[in-house]
């Protein structure tokens, strides 16, 4: 069998892992735990991000160790010492790999039905024909178009981060209906919004100096992340304020 090809920097993971972490979700959450939270919503960014660099240093300590793409599967096994055990992790993965993706394809196809006026389904089959196209082709066309993608979202979080700067101190930033309460109430909602930066270790085998570089990526993503979440909701609450 072919061994994977280590051509991944330490940018085009940092990138990759923003990319499994951001989602026009958080602007979902954000309503959400604004209910519990009020104006401080940016305060339940602040512990969301804690809990989430805190997961996020376990896995960066454990890729150190075992830089390998099977990462969940060699972790568990190394763990539990149970092939079984970590056969059904692997699978159920994989499962949640599945829904996720077919989540994210219907809602690119139910946006994308009213720019185009073509059938949803449609759409959505084409979105996973084409990404599947993509990661055939290898790793480095892959890392291409998720650096791009990336980069139009992060454009879009600045875009929302700008027009919230002309409001910044319009509001008490410290206000929950629910004192600290609704504070901790939303942390757990915001939390779900760094979701996907244990998926970083997957790319051990194709990154440069995986021992190093992963960790790296892992804390790199969260921070960037964080910085942007924290901003955004602090614009989005200025302008709404």
């Amino acid at each position: 069998m072919d061994k994977l090809k280590r051509t991944l920097s330490l940018f085009e993971a940092i990138m990759y892992g923003i990319g499994v972490i951001v989602g026009v979700g958080v602007y979902t959450l954000i309503g959400k735990a604004s209910g519990f939270a009020g104006n401080a919503i940016w305060l339940a960014f602040v512990l969301g991000s804690f809990i989430a660099i805190c997961t996020g240093l376990s896995y960066a300590e454990l890729s150190s160790m075992f830089p390998k793409s099977s990462a969940d599967y060699y972790y568990a096994m190394k763990a539990f010492r149970n092939r079984v055990l970590a056969f059904l992790i692997s699978w159920l993965l994989i499962f949640a790999g599945l829904m996720g993706v077919a989540t994210v394809s219907r809602g690119f196809g139910g946006y994308a039905k009213g720019l185009t006026n073509i059938d949803e389904t449609v759409l959505s089959i084409l979105l996973i024909i084409f990404i599947s196209f993509v990661a055939i082709r290898g790793i480095k066309i892959s890392s291409t178009l998720n650096v791009f993608l990336v980069t139009l979202t992060i454009f879009g979080l600045l875009i929302v981060i700008g027009f919230g700067m002309k409001h910044f101190g319009s509001v008490n930033y410290f206000y929950s209906p629910y004192g600290i309460n609704g504070v901790l109430l939303a942390a757990p909602i915001i939390f779900f919004a760094f979701l996907g930066f244990e998926n970083i270790v997957s790319i051990a085998e194709e990154t440069k100096s995986p021992r190093k570089n992963i960790p790296r990526a892992i804390i790199g993503s969260l921070t960037i992340t964080t910085i942007l979440y924290i901003l955004v909701s602090l614009s989005i609450v200025s302008l709404v304020g």
